[in-house]
């Protein structure tokens, strides 16, 4: 008899010890973190088209899955800024610094390891005309151009000219042509729309608008050509010369006419 209560009190004991265990297993594993997710630095070198550091730039990277930010810093003396321990994913970049057009950088996988990329960017052109012209029935074209100076063997320089149809009545503006041309030595780039009925019935003007780097480029014009009695007529600096020169010739046409008849009669 004595025994079996031996017997049954050691198992007793075991089954306790045994839901005790079990128990200090399932409290313990709610409080188990979970692995981290693998991570890499990220680091962005800016320079310009010279291959130099640009520091004090402003590098925001971008989650390319859903567009939310993971994180933003300017660049150092180095033209370099890092994002440390960066989630594995695909990331974009959007790069913005004074003087230079903004730039980005696409494609940047992070795999659990350090990731490099460098941004190039192009120093923002001057904006050398900005210039508005009316639009009547006799606008034919409108017409922009910029020429070189003298750049050099093997040099180059880019000019961008716009023109955009302005309604005044509305308010509104709308880009009818952009037009960018490399010019070399001292080369001249031209550019001009044709003015049709549409764009008379939807605009009062157009502005002509040229970029370009002001150390290149030696001279600057822009205009209208017009249609006159006989054929067209070009103007400069938005004023429609062409059209009022028909006026001055026939009245010495005509002047000539009644001296040469007075001559006759009175000899």
């Amino acid at each position: 008899m004595f025994g079996n209560t031996n017997t049954t009190d050691g198992t007793h004991r075991f089954k306790s010890i045994l839901l005790a265990a079990l128990v200090a297993v399932t409290v313990l594993s709610s409080f188990a973190v979970a692995p981290a997710a693998a991570a890499g630095d990220v680091t962005i070198t800016v320079e310009d088209d010279t291959g130099s550091a640009i520091e004090g730039a402003t590098v925001t990277l971008y989650d390319s899955a859903d567009d939310t930010e993971a994180g933003s810093a300017t660049t150092d003396a180095n033209g370099e800024v890092t994002f440390s321990s960066v989630t594995d994913a695909t990331y974009y970049a959007e790069v913005s610094a004074d003087g230079y057009a903004d730039a980005s950088a696409s494609s940047i996988t992070v795999s659990g390891s350090a990731v490099s990329q460098t941004v190039t960017m192009s120093e923002e052109p001057d904006e050398l005309v900005n210039e508005t012209v009316a639009l009547d029935s006799n606008t034919l074209t409108v017409w922009g151009e910029a020429t070189a100076e003298a750049l050099g063997s093997g040099n180059s320089t880019d000019v961008t000219v716009t023109f955009v149809g302005v309604n005044q009545s509305e308010g509104t503006e709308t880009q009818l042509k952009n037009e960018t041309m490399t010019l070399s030595g001292e080369g001249v780039g031209y550019s001009d729309v044709t003015i049709s009925d549409s764009h008379r019935a939807n605009y009062s003007d157009v502005r002509i608008v040229i970029e370009g780097h002001s150390e290149d480029i030696n001279a600057t014009d822009y205009g209208t050509t017009v249609s006159v009695a006989g054929g067209g007529g070009s103007s400069g600096g938005g004023l429609p010369l062409g059209s009022i020169w028909g006026i001055p010739v026939l009245a010495i046409v005509g002047l000539m006419l009644v001296g040469g008849y007075w001559y006759m009669e009175n000899n």
